[in-house]
């Protein structure tokens, strides 16, 4: 996997509402900001994994 550079990760962070105010930390670290994005990556993973399951849920169900 390519690695993100930390601005690319930044704009990830900004896009979550939540996350954003963190970015306005004074001396931010590049390992904290990698934190974030990882964990709001995940996030979205799961999030994304948890669609599939249900969407193959609601298939099964229209196929009975």
């Amino acid at each position: 996997m390519a690695k993100v550079s930390i601005e690319e990760m930044k704009k990830v962070i900004e896009s979550h509402v939540h996350e954003r105010k963190t970015l306005e930390q004074p001396n931010l670290s590049e390992d904290t900001i990698s934190e974030i994005y990882d964990r709001i990556m995940a996030g979205d993973k799961n999030r994304d994994t948890e669609t599939i399951r249900r969407l193959h849920e609601f298939i099964e169900k229209r196929r009975v």
